[in-house]
């Protein structure tokens, strides 16, 4: 073997080891049979769950999917997003956009970007005839308030802070179990 085939070979094998190790440390989503229906939830490296990230309890995905597909499609493309880039937990956004004539929810890590084309950060597709502040206001439990401005959704995309979120919910469980221990 060469020297050039060798570096390779060590680099790759490097990468593979150090990409299972981050991978391993950090968070994983999961879709679990909650008592209304099925939902997404955050675990972290320690066994520690979030709430309910995402609700899958309705039928509006009923002509393409079931609530237990979507969740389970929608939590493994959460896994892969999370064990593929390297960024930081805080800073996994998702957006909305019109892409092919269909309204999505898509994933990012920064507000200047939005929906790739080629559908590479599609996260799931929203059902054509609905309206998509009540579907996000739906599957993500958000006030009925907070989406409130008459703006069709392609015109403006919305910013989620999923990332944000979990690390929140994440650290009030560390401080809820540092606090019972004193």
């Amino acid at each position: 073997m060469s020297f050039t085939q060798l570096l390779v070979t060590s680099l790759t094998l490097a990468s593979v080891i150090s990409t299972k190790q981050s991978v391993s440390s950090r968070i994983n989503f999961e879709c679990i049979n909650s008592d209304k229906g099925y939902a997404t939830i955050a675990v972290s490296p320690s066994g520690k769950q979030t709430n309910t990230l995402i609700h899958w309890n309705f039928s509006i995905f009923a002509d393409s999917f079931s609530s237990q597909q979507q969740c389970q499609e929608v939590t493994k493309r959460l896994n892969l997003i999370v064990a593929n880039h390297p960024n930081k937990m805080s800073d996994l956004l998702l957006t909305t956009d019109f892409i092919n004539g269909k309204e999505v929810i898509c994933w990012v890590y920064d507000f200047k970007y939005t929906c790739k084309g080629d559908g590479s950060n599609l996260l799931v597709v929203l059902p054509s005839a609905q309206d998509p502040k009540i579907v996000l206001r739906q599957l993500f439990d958000i006030p009925d308030n907070f989406l409130s401005v008459d703006i069709p959704l392609r015109s403006a995309p919305i910013y989620l802070k999923l990332g944000a979120t979990i690390e929140s919910q994440l650290a009030e469980l560390d401080n809820v179990n540092s606090t019972s221990l004193i």
